[in-house]
């Protein structure tokens, strides 16, 4: 096993089209850094390649997307064979993005003439491991409940047929809790479960950011490499892929860039204390002209997600005059999109003004006479009420108080006649 040299890559997610407005930037960017990645691939003569999931983004994919994948997993191979005259092979695990056990995206490469290709999971159709005279590989595939997937489906496949002297190699597609931060309620690894396991090597995908390696034993090592494009807001910029050579000592790890087509990023504007609709569109605008200037900076296309959050001191939302901003969008190439999410804005107090000072009840309910000392006993209240009890922010009444009064105006309805002479139902 000594001599060997192995790539290391993986949340591809070829296909991704988010957001939506900009989905074939987007799709063409993810196109992009795959093919860059295969270049350097290609370049360092490697004698494996492992992918560890998520190389679409869905189970349902635009159509030239495969024969695209196809090609250019076909490239590493046959640019290996000529450049160098050797046979190299593609391991593959299924992530969460590939689909389910029983139907994932995976099935769309494989191909009886595709011996390059190596589907590695206990899923129909994919080998449980492989192995020849210098390396096994086994995975396991995404699960929701991957701890248990772990213990009852690859550690027994380990301890059944790893015991030998060759490179032994474990592919995974999970969270690793002690590697790196684990978001909340989300399935994962734990650190000691890897630890115990006979292997040499454990390439691990689904972190999107890049980790360096680290040593969880007597010559055992975990990577994981992240992804090769921006997925979404407040990812690094920091893509790639790993290069390992395997040697007597610990293995060597190179670290080998790709450059991201586009930057992400998101921002927050708090208007506090309360501002005007005016105050929240210049402070709009003076971010995007920031974010303009970084792109230039950066040489990248890029997609701007401002959050206004505070007190509006007047108006509504939709007084926040964002024109200059479309402006700027439309000058500028490498700004892709910019959304501007006002749903946490506070709206002021809701302000109701009568046209003529305090009505007159009486005018106001001439012809209902019979009735008319109880109405305008009630509306007295109901102002009294309001003046005291009204919410700041939308002028009414509270659920509890409104119910009172409409109680106190059915009990009056009820035992009064109206003009036919009837009592109200």
């Amino acid at each position: 096993m000594i001599g060997l040299k192995l790539a290391v890559y993986g949340d591809i997610h070829i296909g991704r089209r988010m957001p939506f407005i900009i989905g074939l930037e987007r799709e063409k960017a993810f196109c992009e850094t795959f093919s860059e990645a295969n270049d350097k691939i290609i370049g360092e003569n490697v004698d494996y390649v492992f992918i560890v999931g998520d190389l679409f983004e869905r189970k349902t994919l635009r159509p030239h997307l495969i024969p695209f994948v196809h090609e250019e997993l076909y490239r590493i191979a046959r640019e290996h064979r000529r450049r160098y005259g050797k046979e190299i092979k593609i391991f593959l695990i299924r992530g969460n993005h590939d689909g389910r056990p029983l139907s994932d995206t995976l099935n769309y490469l494989k191909h009886p003439l595709a011996n390059y290709l190596v589907v590695i999971g206990d899923e129909a159709g994919s080998q449980p491991f492989f192995c020849n005279r210098e390396i096994c590989v086994f995975g396991l595939g995404y699960y929701d409940q991957i701890g248990r997937a772990y213990r009852e489906r690859l550690l027994p496949l380990l301890r059944k047929h790893g015991g030998h002297e060759k490179l032994k190699v474990v592919l995974l597609h999970a969270f690793v809790e002690g590697y790196h931060e684990v978001p909340p309620n989300s399935p994962c690894l734990d650190l000691h479960d890897l630890e115990k396991a006979d292997v040499n090597l454990v390439f691990a995908g689904h972190y999107h950011e890049r980790l360096h390696p680290k040593k969880i034993g007597e010559k055992k090592w975990l990577l994981m490499p992240g992804s090769l494009e921006v997925y979404d807001v407040g990812e690094s910029l920091e893509k790639g892929l790993y290069i390992v050579e395997i040697e007597n000592s610990d293995p060597l790890f190179k670290w080998v860039p790709v450059e991201p087509r586009h930057y992400i990023k998101k921002t927050e504007i708090k208007g506090l204390p309360a501002k005007p609709p005016d105050w929240f569109a210049s402070q709009t605008l003076r971010v995007v002209k920031d974010f303009i200037e970084e792109l230039e900076r950066r040489g990248k296309k890029g997609y701007l997600r401002i959050v206004l959050k505070g007190k509006l001191s007047e108006g509504l939302p939709m007084d926040i005059n964002l024109n200059r901003v479309m402006e700027l969008k439309s000058q500028c190439k490498k700004l892709l999109h910019v959304e501007v999410d006002s749903l946490n804005l506070e709206l002021p107090p809701l302000e109701v003004k009568l046209e003529s000072g305090r009505i007159n009840v009486r005018e106001f309910f001439k012809g209902f006479e019979t009735i008319v000392d109880e109405i305008e006993s009630m509306h007295t209240k109901i102002e009294d009420a309001l003046d005291e009890f009204a919410s700041p922010q939308t002028g009414l009444l509270r659920k509890s108080l409104r119910h009172e009064f409409v109680e106190e105006w059915l009990k009056i309805l009820r035992n009064k006649k109206f003009l036919e002479g009837k009592k109200l139902d």
